[in-house]
């Protein structure tokens, strides 16, 4: 897919930490979301800064990280990049980020289905090769700083339903939205996570919550509405 136009995080002038609705209205698991798109999840720490009335954090270095002992540094991470190259992991991870993972917890038997009732999902079977999601919805690789691995993923649906632009669906949010909920439909889980990022939501509680929710209606527990 060509890079869209419209994509505000392309410049990278500065990096900004901040909630939204979901953190302003102490939701239990809001986020902390990064760069639009990157999450501090699932503890909650959204709901930490709404409850201080705090709403973002920006900023932009100039400066240098000290570090202790540049040398040792230097080796350790020369000799990890060796590794990584020689057994095909920096390669793989830079090209398909986490979309590879599914198809391993597939062929293993531990994907979480149906609300962890079961381990494969014959439906799921579009996200075994991440070929299909680049295809799909991939624009760019990116990385954290100073990282080569450039997992990271800035995506967007060509369903012209759904407007927007955001980093993921990475694996976790893949599963937790997705085969969790009964949902193999990849414009579907990326217009949700979409949404969570936006809400400023953790992507994998707000899967396992609406997966329960499901299950125990479906079962006659309690009625819907």
């Amino acid at each position: 897919m060509e890079e869209g136009g419209d994509d505000p995080w392309r410049r990278n002038a500065l990096s900004v930490a901040l909630i939204g609705p979901a953190g302003e209205n102490l939701v239990k698991f809001a986020s902390i979301m990064c760069d639009g798109g990157r999450a501090f999840g699932r503890s909650g720490l959204g709901a930490v800064m709404g409850s201080k009335n705090l709403k973002d954090i920006a900023m932009r270095g100039r400066g240098e990280v000290k570090i202790a002992d540049p040398k040792g540094l230097r080796k350790a991470i020369l000799a990890f990049l060796k590794e990584a190259k020689e057994n095909g992991w920096l390669e793989r991870r830079a090209r398909w980020g986490t979309w590879e993972l599914p198809a391993r917890a597939q062929a293993t038997g531990i994907l979480a289905a149906l609300n962890f009732q079961r381990n494969y999902l014959e439906s799921f079977k579009f996200f075994e090769n991440p070929a299909n999601l680049r295809e799909r919805i991939w624009i760019r690789d990116e990385s954290c700083f100073g990282c080569p691995f450039r997992c990271g993923k800035r995506t967007k649906t060509q369903n012209p339903k759904y407007r927007g632009i955001t980093k993921g669906p990475e694996y976790e949010t893949l599963v937790l939205l997705g085969s969790n909920c009964g949902i193999s439909d990849l414009d579907a889980i990326w217009e949700a996570n979409y949404l969570c990022n936006e809400l400023g939501m953790d992507t994998i509680t707000a899967g396992t919550t609406i997966s329960m929710c499901h299950g125990i209606i479906r079962k006659g527990l309690c009625q819907k509405g």
